[in-house]
């Protein structure tokens, strides 16, 4: 659900928290600190990208139990066994995720086994796990799927309502050892089985949001926070994204409400800086804008050109959209933008597609023709080719009009082709956005 606070700022309950990096350090609690060893050649390739550790690594905080260490690696005994090894001197908890399939690199178990020195057996109860998930799809059990039933002495096996492999959980000197698959799905639905291990006995709670900032360049964003950027609780990462600038920030205290209260502290003191360019916390623009026209009681309809439908496909993402959304056209010549839209043919002519007055016809007319309160407009130049010296790539013009008054806005936005268009759609919505909370200027 979102909020809107004093500020106008949307507030979205989820959380998330993204670590990248082949292993990254930081200072852990020493007795609730964990490591987390991503198993898989395929990752280290690039062949696809690592979706498990920002997972785990919001799961386990929200646990009270903060990552310290996460480390990926090759499909290979040895380079498992070494990390686990190394890490489960340093750390209370090493959860692992990948090989624990029935192909011969699923090896993460013989791994465990050599890193502890507990020998595998024939797991009575992960075996019947498998036996029964099989059952349900009407399948029997093959030789090599038997080899998912082994499990270093002393496991219990963690259930897998998705896929067939079972989790391990295993206690050894001290530690706590949790192994599950690879499948970002199948560790999804484990989670609430893994909770059952985790010790509850927390001695730092955490709590972390992102505002999302839309119309200010991170150097500035910089210069304004600056002196907050520098403290280590709370800490506050800023990121770039072709959607604006992310400021992430993560509190900790002795209990959530300590947490909560140092975050809201420094949240408000952002927003205070930066104004209505927070334009949200946790969750995106369109959220923002379809939560907004849905208390305003206001339509929309949207005219595009260099966006191709990007607009309107963000617009109708959003649940309940068809409360405020009545269409779109995708007028990408300048033949639909006459005759589709009525665009004069002069205005085209004279000033060309990709110029504020195009712009502001395309808004006007559109909402014109599907009888909406706002109509909204986008034409540019999003490249690679197609700029001229006097029009380079980049170029966009957004519109928006209510009937009464138009405005149009211009950008010049780098990038990719793909980075431009949503660049300009991203321009497009925050019209709207602020249009409704009356601060459009």
């Amino acid at each position: 659900m979102i909020k809107f606070d004093k500020a106008g700022v949307a507030q979205w309950q989820s959380t998330s928290l993204v670590m990248r990096g082949l292993r990254v350090r930081i200072s852990p609690p020493a007795q609730m600190a964990s490591a987390v060893i991503n198993v898989g050649s395929e990752i280290l390739t690039g062949d696809i990208q690592n979706t498990n550790f920002s997972f785990l690594a919001q799961k386990l905080e929200e646990e009270g139990i903060e990552v310290g260490v996460q480390i990926t690696v090759g499909d290979r005994v040895k380079d498992i066994s070494k990390f686990l090894k190394d890490l489960l001197r340093d750390y209370w908890m090493v959860v692992i995720t990948g090989g624990l399939g029935p192909t011969e690199d699923d090896v993460t178990k013989e791994a465990i086994a050599e890193a502890t020195g507990l020998p595998l057996i024939r797991h009575r109860d992960a075996l019947r796990i498998i036996r029964e998930r099989l059952t349900e799809k009407g399948r029997k059990m093959l030789p090599s799927q038997e080899k998912m039933g082994m499990l270093p002495k002393g496991s219990i096996p963690i259930p897998n309502r998705v896929g067939l492999a079972p989790g391990i959980f295993l206690e050894w000197e001290g530690r706590k050892i949790i192994a599950l698959p690879g499948v970002p799905e199948e560790i999804i639905e484990m989670w609430r089985e893994v909770r059952k291990y985790l010790s509850k006995e927390r001695n730092v709670f955490y709590r972390h949001r992102v505002l999302r900032v839309w119309g200010l360049p991170e150097a500035e964003i910089n210069e304004k926070l600056k002196d907050l950027l520098i403290k280590s609780d709370p800490k506050i990462i800023l990121t770039t994204t072709s959607s604006g600038v992310d400021i992430r920030i993560k509190s900790r205290g002795g209990s959530p409400s300590i947490a909560e209260s140092k975050l809201e502290e420094v949240e408000e003191e952002v927003k205070k800086r930066l104004g209505d360019y927070v334009y949200s916390a946790d969750t995106n623009m369109e959220n923002v804008v379809g939560m907004l026209l849905k208390l305003k009681g206001k339509t929309i309809s949207v005219a595009e050109s260099c966006t191709g439908g990007l607009v309107s496909k963000k617009l109708t993402n959003v649940p309940g959209s068809s409360a405020y959304f009545i269409g779109g056209m995708v007028t990408y010549s300048n033949q639909s933008k006459k005759e589709l839209l009525g665009v004069a043919e002069e205005t085209l002519l004279e000033k060309g597609a990709v110029s504020e007055e195009v712009c502001s016809e395309m808004a006007k007319n559109v909402r014109k023709k599907f009888n909406s309160h706002l109509g909204a407009s986008v034409t540019g130049i999003a490249g690679p080719t197609g700029g001229t010296p006097h029009k380079p790539v980049g170029l966009v013009f957004t519109g928006l009009s209510d009937g009464n008054k138009v405005w149009v806005e211009k950008h010049i936005f780098s990038g990719n082709r793909d980075q431009v268009r949503e660049k300009a759609s991203q321009a497009v919505l925050d019209m709207v956005r602020r249009y409704l909370l009356e601060v459009l200027r």
